[in-house]
C-alpha cells in the first residue's frame, strides 16, 4: 500500500477532516495519497524492532468542518477557536474530539494556542478532559419551562432534575426605566427594588434574570438576604403578596458583550428573552422580569385549553 515504510513513528501523519493523508518516504520526502470511506488500519514497522498500529476512524474526521483561524483578524487565535467548537458542539456533531496535535493542525494553529481553548471550554463546562480519553462534549443540562405553571426559578431547576444554583448579583433601590414603569402600572420617578440574578444548572450558566418590584408594595426587600432564599416565598411570607398570573412575551435576540461574558457564549450568541409581568391575588402588577436564556439549553412549553 505505501511506496515505502517510515522510519519513525513521527514520520506517519493522518490529517483530520480531509480526505488524504500522506504516506511514503524518508527524510521529509512524502506523497500525498487519496484515502478511501470507512475505517482503516495501518501498520508500520517502527525502526524494524516493533510494530505500530493505527485505527482512523473516517466518520469522527469527516464530521468535524472547521472553521479555519484567520491571522488577521483583532480576535486572538484561541478565541477563534474556542468560537467555532462552541459552534460544533452547539451543532451536536462531535461526542468526542480529535487530539490536541490534531485539532491544532486541522486549525492551523499550535498545540499550545488549541489546549488553552479546550481548557476555557472545560472551565465553561461543555467539554471534560481524561487523561487517556481526551476531550469528550459534556450533555448541556436541559431546563424545561411551562409557563402554564407558576413557578419560582429553584422549583422550575428541582421539577428539571438538575443541581441547581441562584447567584445574586445586584439588589438594590432604583427608578426602573419607562417602559418597566409603565408595564408595572407605577408613577414617574417611582422607586423599585432591582433584583439581578444568575442561574446555574449543574454548575453551567443557563439564564441572566433582572427582576423589578415596586418598593411601595415590598418595603424592606432590597435588604433582606435572598442569597439561598426564594424570592416568591419571601414575598409570601413578609409581604402577603401571593402572585396567581402572568403576561408573558417572548423574543429571540442576540448576545451582547457582557452577556456573552457572563452566560459564557459566543458574542451575538440567539437568545431566548422571556418578559413577565406578575400579579398578585388583588391584581396589583408586584413584579416585571426580564430573563436571557441561552437557546441550547431551554425549551418552553404552553398548554391550550380549547
Amino acid at each position: 500500500m505505501f511506496d515505502s515504510a517510515p522510519t519513525l513513528w513521527d514520520d506517519a501523519e493522518c490529517v483530520f477532516g480531509r480526505r488524504s493523508y500522506l504516506t511514503g518516504g524518508t527524510n521529509g520526502q512524502w506523497k500525498r495519497k487519496r484515502a478511501d470511506a470507512g475505517s482503516r488500519t495501518w501498520r508500520w514497522l517502527v525502526m524494524g524492532m516493533m510494530e505500530q498500529t493505527v485505527t482512523e476512524n473516517r466518520g469522527l474526521e469527516d464530521s468535524l468542518q472547521v472553521t479555519l483561524v484567520e491571522r488577521d483578524s483583532p480576535i486572538p487565535a484561541y478565541l477563534q477557536v474556542e468560537n467555532d467548537l462552541r459552534r460544533l458542539i452547539r451543532s451536536g456533531t462531535p461526542l468526542r474530539f480529535p487530539s490536541e496535535i490534531e485539532l491544532a493542525k486541522l486549525y492551523g494553529v499550535s498545540r499550545v494556542t488549541v489546549r488553552q481553548a479546550l481548557e476555557r471550554l472545560a472551565a465553561a463546562g461543555l467539554v471534560k478532559r481524561e487523561h487517556g480519553r481526551g476531550t469528550t462534549v459534556v450533555s448541556p443540562p436541559e431546563l424545561a419551562l411551562d409557563l402554564t405553571l407558576l413557578r419560582g426559578i429553584n422549583e422550575e431547576l428541582r421539577a428539571a432534575g438538575v443541581r441547581g444554583r441562584v447567584q445574586l448579583l445586584e439588589q438594590r433601590v432604583d427608578v426602573p426605566p419607562v417602559e418597566i414603569a409603565a408595564a408595572l402600572h407605577m408613577q414617574a420617578g417611582e422607586q423599585a427594588v432591582l433584583l439581578r440574578r444568575l442561574v446555574f444548572a449543574n454548575e453551567v450558566p443557563l439564564s441572566i434574570n433582572r427582576s423589578w418590584f415596586p418598593l411601595k408594595l415590598v418595603p424592606g426587600l432590597d435588604r433582606m438576604s435572598l442569597t439561598n432564599a426564594s424570592v416568591w416565598s419571601t414575598l409570601a411570607e413578609h409581604h402577603g403578596i401571593q402572585l396567581v398570573s402572568a403576561e408573558s412575551k417572548i423574543e429571540v435576540v442576540e448576545s451582547q458583550a457582557e452577556e456573552s461574558r457572563i452566560l459564557q457564549v459566543p458574542f451575538e450568541s440567539p437568545l431566548i428573552r422571556l418578559m413577565r409581568c406578575f400579579l398578585d391575588q388583588s391584581q396589583r402588577r408586584v413584579e416585571y422580569s426580564i430573563s436571557l436564556w441561552r437557546t441550547n439549553q431551554m425549551r418552553l412549553s404552553f398548554i391550550q385549553k380549547l
